[in-house]
């Protein structure tokens, strides 16, 4: 009942105080979603370990600062936003088609489809060698699928980019209603992406791409200056559009249920398996998203001594581990920050009965292990403000590579209570890219 009582004060602040609905909408959505998984975090589902007052007041800590943070930066600067609706549908859409026809992209998609495909059919192969568990592990280091270290770094810095932009774009073709090649050429690299490691995470984030820029765009796009037969015709638009989203959304979840056979070594496409790799996906999603509290908590408690204190190089751990990249082939012998993070967190933990965990400490416990309690305050401050000032951004430039970064920002706050999505070199590489191009 507290936890309830402090997000709805928390979303009446945010209502009160932010000025335009497109930063509103953030927030709230963020709220929300932080605000539901602590509810049902404390019933301890599925035999889950109780969670310490000290971390739900840690978890409770970060969100608050980043709120305070999102909300301050609307306070700081000369950018006028109190008109949220400034982007014609028409100049979406033409962004959208010049990318679609972008001979770039189509070669892009092409090269690195076929290039997934070979690591693939390798992957594939070690399956019936050695069984789904056994295989997946060979996705992160060098042996019979990678033959290199070179190309464990190529995939995970340039392929994982590319697979983001992919991921979004895809987004853009629902809620535009927009099929072109394009598209199918995307969707089948989104497909091979996924399937090499049965990866769910990157389905599960092109559902919230897709909610958050339908959403979005209703938000955003002027109407003021738009005639009543226009306005009737953007209307039935949206309800087409929906209709075409909630099916999306549908067959994302059963794709991700044949992602969790295809794991479990359940490959045959019959009913008996649907229902399980249901019951499955549904207790994962519940365990994954409240069970890296738990996580968290013995993060705290065990790796936090072990590991010390890494001094932002967690927080801009993408920054640090390519100069570290870079020192170590130039002779000088350094270990990333994420290295020893990843090896620490890799390690399975017990966060209930029969329950075991890894990899997924939140991305506080990422700030903790930077300054303490001191950079959970900082960082999510610090985060907040960046965040929302990407909205800003977004008003000046209105362009679609801006509403791209505040979507794939979005995604990284919802997925927050998880991972922290910044702390790898494809995210890091991939807001470059978004900023570089912020005006195209």
């Amino acid at each position: 009942m507290i936890i309830i009582l402090i997000f709805v004060l928390l979303i009446f602040l945010a209502k009160v105080l932010i000025r335009d609905r497109f930063s509103l909408m953030f927030l709230q959505l963020y709220l929300i979603w932080w605000g539901i998984l602590l509810f049902i975090s404390t019933f301890n589902p599925y035999k889950l370990f109780p969670v310490s007052n000290y971390i739900y007041g840690l978890l409770i800590l970060s969100v608050f600062c980043f709120s305070f943070g999102f909300i301050t930066s609307r306070y700081i600067g000369t950018v006028n936003v109190k008109q949220t609706n400034v982007l014609s549908e028409d100049l979406l859409l033409d962004f959208f088609l010049k990318l679609s026809k972008s001979k770039i992209y189509l070669s892009l998609l092409i090269v690195f489809s076929l290039f997934v495909s070979r690591y693939l059919l390798k992957y594939q192969s070690m399956i019936l060698l050695h069984g789904t568990e056994e295989a997946r592990t060979m996705r992160f280091y060098v042996g019979e699928v990678f033959s290199s270290t070179a190309e464990i770094y190529f995939y995970n810095y340039f392929v994982e980019t590319f697979s983001i932009f992919v991921t979004i774009y895809i987004a853009f073709c629902f809620v535009l209603m927009q099929f072109k090649k394009a598209f199918y050429l995307s969707a089948v690299f989104l497909y091979l992406y996924s399937s090499f490691g049965a990866g769910r995470g990157i389905i599960i984030e092109l559902g919230f791409y897709v909610i958050f820029l339908y959403i979005a765009k209703g938000i955003i796009i002027n109407k003021s200056d738009i005639s009543l037969e226009k306005l009737k015709i953007m209307k039935r638009r949206k309800i087409k559009s929906l209709l075409i989203i909630l099916p999306l959304l549908f067959a994302l979840y059963l794709f991700s249920i044949y992602l969790s056979n295809f794991r479990n070594g359940l490959f045959e496409l019959t009913v008996e398996n649907f229902i399980k790799g249901n019951d499955d996906f549904f207790s994962q999603i519940i365990i994954y998203c409240v069970g890296s509290f738990r996580a968290l908590e013995y993060g705290i408690n065990n790796f936090s001594f072990e590991i010390g204190y890494t001094y932002g190089s967690l927080s801009f751990g993408a920054i640090d581990e390519v100069i570290c990249l870079v020192c170590n082939l130039i002779g000088i012998k350094l270990e990333a920050s994420n290295f020893i993070y990843g090896l620490q967190t890799s390690s399975e933990i017990t966060i209930g009965y029969d329950q075991n965990f890894n990899a997924l400490f939140t991305n506080i416990f990422v700030q903790y292990l930077d300054f303490g309690i001191l950079g959970i305050i900082f960082f999510s401050f610090f985060w907040g403000f960046v965040f929302n000032k990407s909205i800003v951004l977004f008003h000046k430039t209105q362009s679609i590579f801006s509403l791209a970064l505040v979507s794939f920002l979005f995604v990284t706050a919802i997925v927050s209570p998880l991972i922290w999505k910044l702390q790898s070199v494809s995210s890091f590489m991939f807001l470059i890219f978004l900023y570089l191009f912020r005006k195209k």
